[in-house]
C-alpha cells in the first residue's frame, strides 16, 4: 500500500506523453537473445523524468533503485534457459527480419503497479494499482 501511495503521490507531478514504436532489439545481444524487445521512441526524455521521480521517491521509502540501466521497452518474449542457442538464433533473426511498422503512438496517461509471480510454467502478473497522471494544465 506504501509503494501505491507514494507512486500516487509522484503521479500527480507527471504529465501525460506520447511515445512511439522504435526498432527492435535483442537483450543481452542478438547473438545470444535472451528477452526480444520492441525499443520505444518519441518522448523518450518525460519517460526517463518519470522513471527518475519514482525511484527518488520510491527511495524515500526505503525501497533501493534498480542497478541496472534503465532502458525503455516492451519485452516482446522471454527466452527460457532450456531454449537451445539455434532456436535463440532463429527467434532472433525471426523478430529482426520481420516487417513491422515504426512510429505507432502510445499515449502515456497512466501507471500500473505490477506484481511478478514467478511460476515453473512463467510469470504471472498482477495489476495491484492503476494510477493516473496529473491532468493540470
Amino acid at each position: 500500500d506504501s509503494i501505491a501511495e507514494t507512486i500516487t503521490h509522484t503521479a500527480q507531478v507527471i504529465r501525460p506523453f506520447q511515445l512511439r514504436l522504435g526498432n527492435v532489439g535483442a537483450f543481452p545481444s542478438a547473438k545470444n537473445p535472451r528477452v526480444l524487445w520492441v525499443g520505444l521512441d518519441g518522448d523518450v526524455a518525460s519517460l526517463q523524468e518519470a522513471h527518475r521521480r519514482i525511484e527518488t521517491a520510491l527511495g524515500d521509502i526505503n525501497i533501493k533503485p534498480d542497478s541496472r540501466e534503465f532502458r525503455p521497452h516492451l519485452t516482446i518474449a522471454r527466452l527460457r534457459d532450456r531454449t537451445s542457442p539455434t532456436e535463440r538464433r532463429r527467434a532472433a533473426e525471426a523478430m529482426f527480419s520481420a516487417q513491422y511498422r515504426t512510429g505507432i503512438p502510445i499515449p502515456v496517461v497512466g501507471l500500473s503497479l505490477m506484481r511478478s509471480i514467478l511460476l515453473k510454467e512463467g510469470p504471472q502478473y498482477e495489476t495491484l494499482a492503476e494510477i493516473a497522471l496529473s491532468q493540470d494544465g
